[in-house]
């Protein structure tokens, strides 16, 4: 009994998770979701992984075909190619759960290759040319190394922002007479201009936990002697304040290669360097995003080079969340 119920359950969650339609590109990417309206310019879907999420939208000269999960397909004919007469006759049985779809003259429609034009035969030669998993690629490699993601159909630009902790081992010459190890929490805000691009602008704390600093004070008391007095500070603060640029590689939806550079001014604050003047402010470095897209909170990990001054610089270990 216990096995036919897992076999049920099993059956049903499979079930669910099929329940979905497939939108390709002309590009050879493919999107899984669910189709909300298709109109005669437009495509609007909800994306499988979260299906009570946003609506996106997608124009229809950029899709190859849609197919349902009900079995059938959609096949769009490319800018200046002529649509097979009787568009509006399945609008309707392709997709019951959608809104009732307006005419479009770029719909392509038909039980098989006698009906489609070439369209659908470039949108077939396109999916047979996808290497599968476990099969052996024949086509050029400059096609595996283009960027293959699907979060390039969000609209841009939008706003990006993350918060971020490191550590980081101090190098240079200060740190051969101070020990100049820092932690660092920082912010940055600013926009997403493509998938590939964002600019913005960050400030942040860098606290020396290893340096310790004493003020001397001497002050004239009468018949010409001096009393010495003095101050000991623990630690240091330093703020960071940047123009913070990222270039991004996508890899796939859920993850970007990317370098940043940030370029400002550190503040001596607080501690043993209040006391200290202004610097030059740099860091640059690698780092992965997961999770990368719109509406998602995303991982980051990064290795920068930090630069504050004549030789207070540090290797920093950094670890973020975006939003």
């Amino acid at each position: 009994m216990k096995k036919i119920l897992f076999a049920c359950l099993f059956a049903a969650a499979c079930g669910t998770a099929g329940a979905q339609d497939l939108i390709v590109l002309r590009n050879a990417a493919d999107i899984d979701g669910k189709v909300l309206r298709v109109s005669t310019t437009e495509v609007e879907y909800r994306k499988a992984e979260n299906p009570e999420g946003p609506v996106y939208v997608l124009p229809v000269a950029d899709i190859l075909f849609i197919k349902y999960q009900n079995g059938t397909k959609d096949v769009f004919a490319a800018a200046g190619e002529s649509a097979q007469p009787g568009d509006a006759a399945r609008e309707s049985a392709q997709n019951p759960d959608a809104e009732p779809y307006k005419h479009n003259p770029r719909l392509v429609t038909g039980p098989g290759p006698a009906h489609m034009p070439e369209a659908q035969a470039e949108g077939e030669t396109a999916a047979a040319q996808r290497p599968h998993k476990g099969q052996r690629y024949k086509g050029q490699l400059s096609d595996l190394l283009k960027p293959r993601f699907r979060h390039h159909t969000e609209r841009h630009p939008y706003y990006q922002g993350e918060i971020a902790l490191a550590y980081g081992f101090g190098v240079g010459l200060a740190s051969r007479v101070y020990d100049t190890d820092r932690i660092l929490f920082e912010t940055v805000h600013g926009v997403r201009v493509n998938p590939f691009l964002f600019v913005g602008a960050g400030a942040g704390f860098d606290y020396f936990y290893g340096l310790d600093g004493v003020d001397y004070t001497y002050e004239d008391t009468y018949e010409g002697s001096y009393e010495e007095t003095y101050k000991e500070y623990n630690g240091g603060g330093v703020v960071p304040v940047f123009l913070n640029t990222k270039g991004y590689y996508p890899v796939n939806g859920r993850f970007a290669a990317y370098v940043s550079l940030d370029l400002g001014a550190a503040i001596p604050v607080s501690g043993s360097v209040r006391n200290g003047i202004t610097q030059f402010y740099t860091s640059v470095g690698p780092g992965i995003n997961f999770g990368n897209g719109r509406n998602h909170t995303r991982g980051d990990v990064s290795i920068r080079f930090q630069h504050m001054g004549e030789g207070t610089n540090a290797v920093l270990f950094r670890i973020g969340l975006g939003f």
